[in-house]
């Protein structure tokens, strides 16, 4: 094995690994902070809208890195093959897009805010270029950008999430508790500063 694929392969394993264990680390949180309903919502939307996403990626990562691998030596044919490459990906998600929105106006009946959210993936879709690394066999970056993502999204979950906790709690009336707890962190965070 050459040094450069054992590296690859290393930074592959590497990302998958990270894509297994961080679940084992956000699940039981949301699990235990959103309760079975909203977690069950959460997990239904997602569910509908991957379908979507299924549809705009439509095999783009596989051709889009086979055919930038074909060419990856030569820059003039490799910008043209992305360009076609992209320009359909776009094309194929804008359609993605205002399918799952036409499924949002007119088949949608519960859960429409939260589905609503969902649509951020499919958007996500116009900006996923992953295929062009991984053609050119540029594990590291891509390897880091995902990483540095799926942290982001861990520490999203796990700051917005009491949040939506919190609100939980207003919404049934106990505005006093969060009140009391608002005042002790401010307590807290003035004792802090001085």
């Amino acid at each position: 094995m050459t040094g450069n694929l054992k590296k690859n392969l290393g930074l592959q394993t590497i990302y998958q690994v990270l894509n297994t264990c961080l679940p084992l680390i956000t699940a039981p949180y949301l699990a235990r902070t959103l309760g079975a309903k909203q977690l069950g919502i959460f997990s239904y939307t997602s569910s509908i809208v991957t379908y979507f996403i299924l549809f705009a990626m439509l095999g783009t990562v596989n051709y889009g890195t086979r055919s930038i691998a074909i060419v990856k030596d030569d820059t003039k044919k490799r910008s043209k093959v992305f360009c076609e490459i992209y320009i359909l990906q776009m094309v194929i998600t804008l359609i993605a897009i205002v399918s799952y929105i036409f499924y949002l106006n007119y088949h949608c009946n519960e859960n429409i805010y939260i589905a609503k959210l969902q649509t951020i993936s499919i958007i996500s879709c116009l900006f996923d270029i992953s295929w062009l690394f991984f053609g050119l066999e540029d594990f590291k970056r891509t390897v880091t950008v995902n990483f540095f993502f799926r942290v982001i999204t861990v520490i999203t979950i796990l700051m917005f999430v009491d949040l939506y906790a919190i609100d939980a709690f207003r919404d049934f009336g106990r505005t006093d508790c969060i009140m009391g707890m608002r005042c002790k962190i401010y307590k807290n965070c003035k004792s802090i500063g001085k």
